[in-house]
């Protein structure tokens, strides 16, 4: 197990070198600098700016300074607001997109898991062909359309909620729905399979001949299995819905650190841009790890050795 948990975090800190490695090269290849404007600035204002942030260093040498900054978690000053660094910032507006991306993933998961349950135990009735059509409809709409029709139909025709901004829990309600549509419908189909799959195995079929009441057999020994898939899912499902959050949170005015990220890239916010990159991928990277490690408390049968491979 130690063995295998030291290899994960080598194989985390190689993949964070090269996502913050290719992003870095990336933005300098980008034509134009962030301090182009539709009016442009003196040349010597520009040469003044380009000297405070070090960008009149040779690229290896940006390089060098910016990864050794990373390694301190130092994401520099903002260029777009100069008297902001972009540490403060995330710590800023992450809390706003985590909490919404949190209830996201909760709700995904609360609706997702029973509805799969019950479409499994009901296969080819009536709740089985309505969950499977509502299913194949919410993996076929895109978030921002979800959220399109929330603002419209909830919002502006109904007034049922508030179509904007932050601070009351019925904001959080709309933009939440739009980023759990996809992973909702996702995990139901997914529970399904697993669960129809899991039901055809053998010790389950010795369980029910034991006489063990249905929850039993349900529970304690065919849900846990059936899980699996969606634990494995739980990494991408992460992923989806925290870059979600960029495009709902624009529309829904949200002030979280998806807002901050796009308007980054139209402001050409180099540090910026890199900070939440390097910031989300270590998130993720992280958040998939957590889900390796989980595959031992669920299934018993997974083990990690210390002179495997």
């Amino acid at each position: 197990m130690t063995r295998y948990l030291i290899r994960r975090l080598f194989m985390t800190i190689v993949a964070l070198w090269a996502i913050v490695t290719i992003t870095f090269f990336l933005m300098h290849a980008i034509p134009g600098g962030p301090f182009s404007r539709e009016k442009e600035l003196p040349a010597i204002v520009i040469k003044n700016l380009e000297r405070r942030y070090h960008l009149d260093w040779p690229m290896w040498k940006q390089y060098g300074y910016y990864l050794w900054n990373v390694c301190k978690w130092d994401f520099g000053p903002s260029f777009k607001y100069p008297s902001r660094t972009v540490n403060e910032i995330i710590a800023d507006g992450f809390p706003v997109s985590a909490t919404l991306g949190a209830v996201a993933i909760g709700m995904s998961l609360l609706i997702g898991i029973p509805i799969g349950i019950v479409s499994a135990f009901r296969q080819y009735k009536w709740q089985d062909n309505i969950t499977r059509f509502v299913a194949t409809l919410g993996v076929a709409l895109p978030n921002y359309v979800i959220a399109a029709g929330l603002i419209y139909f909830v919002g502006v025709k109904l007034h049922w909620l508030p179509v904007a901004r932050w601070g009351t829990w019925d904001r959080a309600i709309m933009p939440a729905i739009a980023l759990a549509g996809f992973p909702a419908a996702f995990i139901t189909r997914l529970v399904r399979s697993s669960m129809l799959e899991v039901l055809q195995q053998d010790y389950i079929r010795t369980a029910k001949a034991k006489g063990l009441p249905g929850e039993t057999v349900l529970y304690r020994h065919a849900l846990r299995n059936a899980l699996i898939p969606v634990v494995t899912y739980l990494g991408p499902l992460i992923a989806g819905i925290f870059t979600g959050v960029f495009v709902i949170e624009r529309m829904f005015a949200i002030p979280g650190l998806g807002d901050a990220f796009v308007n980054s890239i139209s402001n050409r916010d180099y540090t910026m841009i890199l900070g939440v990159t390097v910031f989300y991928s270590a998130l993720l990277l992280f958040m998939n790890f957590l889900v390796d490690v989980a595959y031992v408390f669920i299934d018993p049968r997974i083990k990690f050795l210390e002179g495997e491979d």
